[in-house]
């Protein structure tokens, strides 16, 4: 029975488009010719390599062969052409081929070489049913390509996402990393002028489906699951040369990426496919199959931004490749976050899609999360765990914006050590928050803070961050906090600090409600910029030290820093500029630079007050540089806090007598203006002039400060004068001095008493009831005038001259 042959069929012309009327093509089969593919002996047999010659007609030729599939061994067929012209016999070896089963065209044959296994509608060196195994895989391959070519009209000649970074045109591909990328049909070319696969003509090549092999036509491989294309000619070397002779080329191919229109079509593609580009907005990018991803872990992912997984309840996904940062937009994030105003109650309402569970997740599954330029409305809070980070590229790019109906305390909440946040704006519009009306004893409401800091974690990081609209603008509780460069605008409290040893670098709070930056338990940096906060620019309530240097309080309405039971705290550089422009009139309320409660041995160095930038007629009534809130406690009384270089250009020290006294009990060191009165170093306490009427008397009550009275010849001394002037006959004046020994003399004192003037009667008085208690820092005694009319006197404490002059 004759073996099966394959039909081989060809064309030949000149260049000039004559036919070879009398070409003649000879096939020389190399190789051991064994034929063992028959059903039964009957079919086999040895074939005898004699060559086969066939004469074109007409310009064309069709042959039978063997085909070289059926042998025991690889073969192949020399094909030589012989033909006449201008009266010459020629002959030019056209190069080897392997004929399939089903035969094909000799141009196409020669195009694929010899020796190569390939399946396809032209060639096969498959079995036919592998061949026809690989024809089905080829027409679904088919189908999903038909449906990918409906995304044309959803892509533009620029692709929505990038392609390591580097956007898809057609009219201007653009390079990176010598990667040039383009739009190709609906595949995305990435060359870089080398080939990405190179095929030999004369090597196994499994599983190539080749439906063309032009130079511009795609092939897809099916043991990678790439799409290739044919690269140019020009580009093709010379490898080799076999045995006989032959030169064999060989196929460069340059990698071409699927598209596909969304996960649902990714789900379904065949997983062998290598690179595959997802179109789907925000979503788009590079995926590539994984088996190994657990289940576990693809669902850890809900929203499908790193995996999308064909079976939720089986291994393996589509597996983003990225570098970098990570976007919320991969989960579902959408910047599309509007607001309106009400123009009647001034109500602002905002809408939009909730981005809370999408940054979640992108943070969760990343570890970072990227937010584009625009806003982002969140209905929950955006919560940042160990070692995080949420930032965008630009500031001022990006705002988070609280949707109503909030449910949380704070829109960004840092609930983690090494966490960090950067170059982000949030928002709380006064719909879902409103801090001007914000009472926090009568509030019923929910409040939401805009930044938090959590407690009992370290090292958070806030960085060129805005806040606006808040109870808080940043609510820091996590120890040893840094917050560079940030910004708190029209909350109820511009920075609330009250975890340990927190830093801060060029922040600045503007219009806000209560305060500008209060904090509580260690704060220190520079530069600290607070504008118009309608309480208290500055509040430092703490236990522990304070060391911040340049503080600029513009515009104080009311206090502009308030040290609360703070002990050791150095204020280097504080400038006060246009306070009280807040007042309609002077008798709204006072103005207060500092203000002193229970506090204690704090070092204000260098610093000025200009009460108008360049105007000093500003009512200064009401304007006071210092102010004593002290509780009734004797033991927590202010004293010892210093001033030192400080220009108060001649406001008001203080508001009273009471006050003035107190002022008396801190120490001050050359200074300039209305404090430099002050500046009295052994002088511990010095009273206004009093008048007593004939028979009064007054209880002094004084707060000294901290002095080394130690040895028994250290004292305190109590010293003063009077005059009187009943008439031009009747009139004296005296001095009294009058040592007092810490914690040991009570009762009368009566020391040396000396009249100095006598026209007439002398007045008399009498110091009685002395007590120093050197715990409390406390002197009390009784100032009666004995005489028989009205004196005025005044008096003063000081210290013994070994113990005068700074610490």
């Amino acid at each position: 029975m004759p073996l099966p042959t394959a039909t081989v069929t060809g064309t030949f012309s000149f260049a000039d488009g004559k036919h070879l009327d009398d070409a003649r093509v000879i096939f020389q089969l190399a190789g051991s010719g064994t034929d063992v593919k028959g059903l039964d002996h009957a079919e086999r047999g040895i074939i005898v390599t004699e060559p086969i010659e066939v004469t074109a007609q007409f310009d064309r030729f069709e042959v039978e062969l063997w085909p070289n599939a059926r042998g025991t061994a690889p073969t192949h067929y020399a094909v030589t052409l012989q033909y006449t012209r201008s009266g010459k016999q020629l002959a030019q070896s056209l190069g080897a081929i392997t004929v399939p089963e089903n035969g094909g065209d000799l141009t196409d044959l020669l195009v694929v070489g010899a020796n190569t296994k390939v399946v396809g509608s032209i060639v096969s060196l498959l079995s036919q049913d592998d061949y026809n195994a690989a024809i089905l895989a080829q027409s679904d391959a088919q189908a999903v390509l038909t449906e990918t070519k409906s995304i044309q009209e959803d892509i533009n000649t620029k692709l929505p996402a990038s392609i390591n970074g580097v956007l898809a045109d057609t009219e201007s591909p653009q390079t990176q990393k010598n990667k040039i990328i383009s739009r190709v049909d609906n595949d995305l070319r990435m060359s870089d002028g080398e080939p990405d696969l190179k095929v030999k003509t004369a090597a196994a090549l499994l599983g190539l489906t080749v439906a063309k092999v032009s130079v511009g036509d795609v092939i897809e491989v099916s043991d990678d699951g790439n799409r290739y294309e044919r690269v140019e000619d020009d580009a093709l070397e010379w490898d080799e040369t076999t045995s006989d002779g032959m030169r064999l080329r060989a196929l460069h191919l340059s990698k071409r990426v699927q598209v596909v229109r969304d996960r649902a079509s990714l789900k379904l593609l065949n997983r062998r496919i290598g690179l595959v580009y997802l179109s789907e907005g925000g979503r788009s990018g590079h995926f590539r199959w994984d088996a190994s991803i657990s289940v576990y872990h693809h669902q850890q992912d809900k929203h499908e931004g790193i995996y999308v997984a064909p079976e939720s309840t089986a291994a393996g996904a589509w597996v983003r490749q990225w570098h970098g940062p990570a976007a919320s937009e991969w989960f579902g994030g959408r910047a599309d976050y509007t607001s309106t105003t009400d123009q009647t109650t001034g109500i602002v309402t905002g809408a939009g899609t909730n981005n809370a569970d999408a940054i979640n997740s992108c943070l969760t599954i990343c570890g970072n999360c990227l937010l584009g330029q625009g806003r982002y409305g969140v209905s929950s809070p955006v919560n940042l765990g160990q070692g995080q980070n949420l930032f965008t590229l630009g500031i001022g790019m990006a705002y988070v914006e609280a949707l109503p109906g909030f449910a949380g305390t704070a829109v960004v909440r840092m609930a983690a050590t090494r966490t960090t946040v950067e170059k982000l704006i949030v928002n709380v519009a006064n719909g879902v928050f409103d801090p001007k009306t914000y009472d926090p004893a009568t509030h019923a409401g929910p409040v939401v803070d805009c930044f938090e800091t959590s407690d009992f974690y370290f090292h958070q990081y806030l960085t060129a961050c805005r806040a606006t609209g808040g109870r808080r603008g940043f609510s820091i509780g996590s120890l040893e906090s840094k917050i560079w460069g940030c910004h708190a605008q029209g909350n109820y409290d511009g920075f609330y600090v009250i975890g340990f040893d927190t830093t801060v670098l060029n922040i600045s709070a503007t219009d806000n409600e209560r305060y500008g930056v209060y904090t509580e338990k260690g704060l220190q940096g520079c530069d600290i910029h607070v504008v118009r906060a309608k309480d208290t620019c500055l509040y430092l309530f703490n236990q522990v030290p304070v060391n911040v240097s340049t503080i600029h309080i513009d515009t104080p309405k009311y206090r502009g820093i308030v040290l609360h039971q703070t002990k050791g705290a150095t204020l280097d550089g504080v400038f006060f500029t246009k306070a009280g422009e807040f007042r309609v009139n002077p008798a709204d309320h006072d103005v207060r630079y500092f203000q002193f409660i229970n506090s204690r041995g704090n070092y204000i160095k260098g610093g000025a007050i200009q009460i108008q930038n360049n105007a000093e007629d500003i009512d200064r009534t009401g304007h006071y540089f210092v102010h004593f809130g002290d509780s009734a406690d004797d033991s927590l009384r202010s004293t010892d806090n210093r001033f030192e270089n400080f220009h108060t250009h001649d406001i008001v020290i203080t508001a009273n007598a009471g006050q003035r006294r107190a002022m008396q009990a801190q120490k001050s060191w050359g200074n300039h203006g209305s404090i430099a009165r002050y500046n009295n170093e052994a002088m511990l306490y010095k009273s206004e002039e009093l008048t007593l009427a004939a028979g009064a008397s007054m209880t002094a009550k004084m707060w000294m400060p901290e002095t080394d009275l130690g040895a028994g010849d250290k004292m305190i001394t109590l010293m003063g004068s009077w005059n009187a002037r009943a008439s031009m006959a009747d009139r004296s004046a005296g001095t009294f001095l009058i040592p007092v020994l810490p914690n040991s003399d009570t009762g009368v004192k009566d020391g040396a008493i000396h009249t100095l003037l006598s026209a007439g009667a002398a007045p008399t008085i009498s110091i009685t009831d002395v007590s120093h208690n050197e715990t409390t820092r406390v002197l009390n005694f009784t100032y009666k005038n004995t005489s028989a009319f009205a004196i005025k006197t005044g008096f003063s404490v000081s210290q013994p001259t070994d113990n005068q002059g700074p610490d």
